[in-house]
């Protein structure tokens, strides 16, 4: 008897083998395919964890319009930095994640810290870096959604959109508000794939519902140390052009932590 139900036993066993093997592996969406062309488009084979970029810009605000020079360094898990010097003084915006969510602080020319709104950090602080934007990562956490094809400012392009997810939150589900403040839309061109501009809203201090459109462009991609980098990149806000960065040098690796990123 236990010779029998030994070798029924094996057979089973054989059977479920057999039937595991015969299944098909994972599949890989089209959008995520998508994703990891463009990605591989940004970076190729490298693996890049943290980048430091130099150059100038030209900030206007109101009746202020200034150039100066700027550094700009982030995390591949979304901590950033921008640090500028201008003919009126210094301004830093610094963003970090934590488990306790986003974070941001920011240093105008009076050399004071200032806390950034809650609802103003959902969105991708690794902005000036395409390959660091959050839709990258795969996480399930960013759902990445396709739209299809468009032109976007006479370009032909791919239209992606991502948000993120928190606990208790259905993906898709337009009803949540964290979704809603983390929403960013990607434009791909259609033939190389790099990213040509995103865009995403953000918000008054006091009034997290208020929408203010914002839109940065991306164009000039030059290789530097392996890795495409958009040497020109565009920022407007309420169709405005509020920020124009030329960027001159590019590194990659050189052991940032987030203790370069630090908020209070």
């Amino acid at each position: 008897m236990r010779s029998a139900r030994f070798g029924l036993l094996l057979c089973f066993s054989s059977l479920c083998g057999s039937i595991w093997a015969q299944q098909p592996p994972p599949t890989t969406s089209p959008t995520q395919l998508l994703l990891q062309k463009s990605l591989a488009a940004l970076v190729g084979t490298a693996t890049i964890n943290d980048v430091t970029l130099a150059g100038t810009v030209r900030r206007i605000a109101g009746s202020d319009d200034e150039t100066g020079t700027l550094t700009l360094k982030a995390l591949v898990s979304g901590d950033a930095r921008m640090d500028s010097t201008f003919p009126s003084g210094l301004l830093s915006e610094i963003r970090a994640t934590s488990d306790g969510g986003p974070a941001g602080n920011w240093i105008g020319p009076d050399a004071k810290l200032h806390e950034e709104s809650l609802h103003n950090c959902w969105t991708d602080a690794t902005w000036f870096f395409p390959a660091f934007l959050s839709a990258y990562s795969g996480s399930p956490n960013i759902p990445v959604q396709y739209i299809g094809p468009e032109t976007h400012d006479g370009t032909s392009v791919v239209h992606l959109r991502s948000a993120r997810m928190v606990p208790g939150d259905t993906a898709g589900d337009p009803s949540s508000f964290v979704a809603q403040l983390s929403q960013i839309e990607i434009y791909l061109d259609s033939q190389s794939l790099l990213p040509v501009a995103i865009t995403f809203n953000i918000h008054p201090d006091v009034n997290a519902s208020s929408n203010i459109p914002v839109e940065i462009q991306y164009s000039d991609y030059q290789s530097m140390n392996g890795g495409q980098v958009p040497n020109h990149i565009q920022e407007y806000i309420q169709n405005g052009l509020a920020l124009d960065i030329t960027i001159t040098s590019a590194t990659f690796n050189s052991g940032l932590t987030s203790a370069s990123f630090p908020i209070q």
